[in-house]
């Protein structure tokens, strides 16, 4: 999908299932009526599939409440088609599923705060609650007795599975096109980690609530399809074990791409129709599934979609496709720029702070970690942030960055105070990396760009970033990178939201000397391509003296010095935080400690 307009991406992304729905469609006017009826099943449980996608495959939440859900919309279509609009079905499957939208949220409520199983078991309960109020005739519509009011083609085996897999392509598309939208790729980040997405300027908060909304809207419509089968629903059909069901069959299979959930929806009607052929128990299904569930959990592939996803890749490609040696050498992209040196030549204006940190300092029980530490990187420097092992650099940035709650002291970022921000509102003004691999594994690398730049990069300044760091536009995912281009392209995820200031936490930990060397090019041209400071925790003190004017040095959470870099590091006092208290004696005479 190379240099593709963000149109032209969603319009390739939403042909693919328009195509598999359109094929499902035509199939069904060759079909007996029997394995129409099966059909429609499989259409109507593939959209259940793509709602558990979204909440859990996308987001990252283990929500078992997609099948109430559904519910909610099944017997909103009947209690609207009774007294409000009758004989307006299947057009009544929007309105169930924009009702099922608030419930969806609320539900989605306690993920603002619970992850993993505690979440899985909050959903649950919610699956008990309505099961409960069900049985007990207490919600409009959920009685047996209560029948939808519709045109009689509906309630035909043919008019089910028209409706049906028209929903489920309608919704299929609607899918893979949101998927593509900042929003959709905010929730793959969140899944992958919060801290990062928030750092890339993701609301943590949103993220979450629009997941849960938009499966509940997919769940809601769902819902309404399946009332065509029987003009009527059956509690049973919104159990427990059917969402627990439901929900490992999407770990199955994989359902963050709509073929995962088309492949849900194939596998539980036919498994279901087989079992009900050989008069088996139907619960008997759901020990198939978790046991294929099993399987992909502890082999951590995500699922038959995903793989089947990876092995297309593969077929597209080597994975070295992933380079790009056809741009101008790194080295070139700053043409004019000054390089900088131990004296912060280069045109840098010290007079004027970029970011000014003054008496930060963040305790953890008596433990000072940061103990009034101030720093200020001038507009255009590189500025070396240094010092052994527990100085407190790492939490530095953490609470620069807004990821420590309850510091003292003040930040600024061009004389803006940042102290009540969120890490999501600082992340306009001071992006950051992090020590660890925080890029977001599951996108592409443009649209992992694309949402760092948060609207603020054009695809075009998004593609010229791509070539400065030499990864292509390509197919492949950020997790078919090498560690180098994964690492370079966390720094270029940063620059894309065009902050002020670029903090760099060890961005040469674990590479070679040869990706160091490169790496040295892409910091020393940060400030004159870009227009960013930067400030880099490093330590690798050869990289530190190639890239930084000045630096300062921390030890125990203070300032030990600051300055320009080669004066401080010949510092002796310098030289004793790295080295320790050692009397050296010249090397003919040898060492003793």
């Amino acid at each position: 999908m190379r240099g593709l307009s963000p149109g032209s991406r969603m319009v390739r992304a939403a042909a693919a299932p328009l195509i598999a729905g359109g094929v499902m469609l035509l199939l069904g006017l060759v079909l007996p009526p029997y394995f129409q009826f099966v059909g429609a099943l499989a259409a109507q449980q593939a959209i259940i599939g793509l709602s558990i996608g979204v909440v859990y495959n996308l987001a990252g939440m283990v929500s078992l409440a997609q099948v109430s859900l559904s519910a909610i919309g099944a017997w909103t279509a009947i209690a609207v088609s009774q007294s409000l609009l009758p004989d307006a079905y299947p057009w009544t499957a929007l309105i169930a599923g924009a009702v099922a939208v608030p419930v969806g949220i609320l539900v989605g409520l306690p993920a603002l705060r619970l992850r993993g199983i505690s979440l899985a078991i909050v959903t649950l309960g919610f699956v008990v609650i309505i099961y409960q109020l069900s049985s007990l005739g207490f919600i409009p519509g959920s009685s047996p007795l209560d029948f939808l009011s519709a045109p009689a083609w509906t309630m035909t085996n043919a008019g089910f599975y028209v409706i049906a897999w028209t929903s489920f392509t309608v919704l299929a598309v609607l899918f893979a096109i949101v998927k593509r939208t900042r929003m959709g790729l905010g929730w793959t980040a969140v899944a992958s980690s919060e801290r990062a997405a928030a750092s890339l300027g993701v609301g943590i908060l949103t993220a979450k609530l629009t997941a849960f909304g938009f499966s509940a809207f997919i769940a809601g419509w769902g819902g309404a399809v399946l009332v065509a089968a029987f003009g009527t629903t059956n509690v049973e059909s919104f159990s427990a074990i059917t969402a627990m069901t439901m929900f490992v069959l999407a770990v199955m299979v994989g359902a963050g791409h709509w073929e995962g959930a088309l492949i849900l929806g194939l596998l539980g009607a036919i498994v279901g129709a087989v079992l009900r052929q050989f008069d088996l128990p139907a619960d008997l299904s759901a020990l198939i599934f978790a046991v294929g569930a099993i399987d992909v959990l502890s082999r951590g592939k995500g699922g038959i979609s995903v793989l089947l996803r990876r092995a297309a890749r593969r077929l597209r490609g080597p994975r070295k496709a992933a380079s790009d040696t056809s741009g101008a050498p790194p080295g070139s992209a700053a043409a004019g720029a000054e390089p900088p040196g131990p004296d912060g030549i280069g045109g840098i204006d010290f007079e004027t702070a970029a970011l000014e940190v003054d008496g930060l300092a963040v305790a953890y029980g008596t433990v000072k970690a940061l103990d009034g530490v101030s720093i200020a990187i001038a507009r255009g420097e590189v500025h070396g942030i240094v010092g052994p092992n527990g100085a407190g650099k790492s939490t530095f940035v953490d609470a620069v960055t807004g990821f420590i709650a309850g510091c003292a002291g003040h930040v600024r970022v061009g004389g803006c105070p940042l102290d009540a921000q969120t890490p999501q509102a600082r992340s306009r003004l001071v992006r950051r990396t992090f020590q660890q691999d925080r890029a977001i594994a599951a996108l592409a690398p443009f649209d992992y760009l694309r949402l760092a730049g948060q609207g603020r990069s054009s695809d075009q300044e998004i593609r010229e970033l791509l070539r400065w760091i030499g990864c292509s536009e390509s197919a492949l995912q950020v997790e078919d990178l090498d560690t180098r281009q994964r690492r370079n392209l966390m720094i270029a995820a940063a620059l894309a939201g065009k902050p002020e200031v670029v903090l760099l936490d060890e961005p040469a930990a674990g590479l070679t000397e040869e990706e160091s060397v490169h790496l040295t090019e892409l910091v020393s041209e940060m400030p004159g391509r870009f227009g960013v400071s930067v400030g880099i925790i490093e330590h690798d003190l050869d990289l530190v003296r190639a890239v930084c004017h000045r630096v300062t040095v921390l030890d125990f959470g203070r300032v030990l010095s600051t300055g320009p870099t080669a004066a401080v590091l010949e510092e002796p006092a310098v030289v004793r935080a790295y080295m320790g208290d050692l009397d050296i004696e010249p090397a003919d005479g040898g060492a003793n400690a």
